[in-house]
């Protein structure tokens, strides 16, 4: 188990000044936007379990709209704008496969029968905590990733 944590580890980069806040109109798209650059596969859920993949042919103009959005409600300021920029990578990391999988292990570590010391339950959950806060996907696409690739830093 060790072992398997330390990719997930490295790859999760600090994420200095996340606030549990909803994020503006601007942050979404922004993280929207970079998740459907990506050239994984992109759903949304629609209920518990049933998912709703765009089509690549769709991509361009669901693109398109989301840069509606930010032209219509990103700040001109520079500074202003560094500030959604980075929310909107703050957001894209929280709602990563490499998040979910974080998540995933601190589940499985929790499990009475996995016998994982509270040293260890507490790093992970740590590291949950710090940089995969829990985040309303609700309406969002995601990245559909299946474990057998390993996801590169600059993908996410």
């Amino acid at each position: 188990m060790r072992k398997s944590l330390l990719p997930v580890t490295l790859l999760l980069l600090p994420l200095a000044g996340w606030a549990a806040e909803l994020p503006t109109p601007c942050v979404q798209a922004l993280e929207q936007i970079e998740t459907l650059k990506t050239s994984y596969p992109v759903y949304k859920l629609e209920g518990a379990e049933q998912r709703h993949f765009i089509e690549d042919a769709d991509r361009p103009a669901e693109l398109a709209r989301l840069q509606g959005i930010v032209t219509n409600s990103c700040s001109a300021d520079a500074r202003a704008r560094a500030a959604e920029q980075a929310a909107a990578d703050r957001l894209h990391q929280a709602l990563s496969p490499l998040c979910a999988v974080a998540r995933d292990t601190l589940a499985a570590m929790e499990n009475p029968s996995a016998h994982e010391s509270a040293d260890r339950i507490a790093t992970q959950r740590q590291l949950v905590t710090s940089k995969c806060p829990p985040v309303d996907s609700s309406n969002l696409w995601l990245l559909q990733w299946n474990g057998r690739a390993e996801l590169q830093p600059d993908q996410l």
